[in-house]
């Protein structure tokens, strides 16, 4: 980073991940995660090769685990973690001002930002990542938040075919659809009459 970049930029990004949280050990195991950065440019994807699938219950045998790739082609959380302070690092590096903020938008918020948080040893060890960045504050946000300042009005957002349900990546690139369509519509509403 140079230090002629205009201070206060903020990124955002979209998260998805899928995970088991039918334990006998109150813990929540990662099976993928799907990162999407908010203009759509940049995307990380991986899928975790601690996760033993045949402890799998019934929902996630049928609607997550035919998504997933080879097992070879799986990592463990180590590597995931490497290849997340990476893409954090090119999205910070490869922006047009000094980035300050981050925000990290999910459907499922409180899981999918505590996974993103494990994956790194805890969130203070995110939180310092960030830091090393010049990252001062990260915000985790859920979508439902902009639901309920619709007053829980329906926003169709069509998924792109392409883009499998219950898989992490194509859940992410759903949620950056989904959020700009609620944006609109609070746009919409706040410009309505009264």
């Amino acid at each position: 980073m140079t230090k002629d970049k205009p201070d206060g930029v903020m990124l955002r990004f979209f998260l998805d991940t899928e995970f088991d949280d039918e334990n006998d050990d109150m813990r929540l195991d990662l099976i993928s995660i799907g990162l999407v950065s908010e203009d759509g440019g940049r995307e990380f994807y991986a899928e975790c090769n601690a996760y033993d699938e045949t402890r799998a219950h019934a929902w996630l045998q049928e609607n997550v685990i035919p998504h997933l790739g080879p097992r070879e082609q799986r990592l463990p959380v180590s590597s995931i973690r490497e290849g997340l302070k990476k893409y954090f690092r090119a999205a910070v590096e490869g922006a047009e001002g000094r980035v300050t903020k981050v925000q990290i938008w999910s459907k499922n918020g409180s899981n999918d930002n505590t996974i993103l948080g494990l994956i790194f040893g805890g969130l203070s060890k995110y939180y310092a990542f960030m830091n090393t960045l010049g990252v001062e504050r990260t915000y985790f946000n859920d979508t439902d938040m902009l639901r309920r300042d619709l007053g829980d009005q329906k926003v169709k957002t069509e998924r792109d075919p392409k883009h499998t349900a219950h898989h992490a990546m194509g859940d992410a690139r759903h949620e950056r659809r989904e959020y700009g369509a609620l944006q609109d519509a609070i746009k919409a509403k706040k410009a309505q009459p009264v």
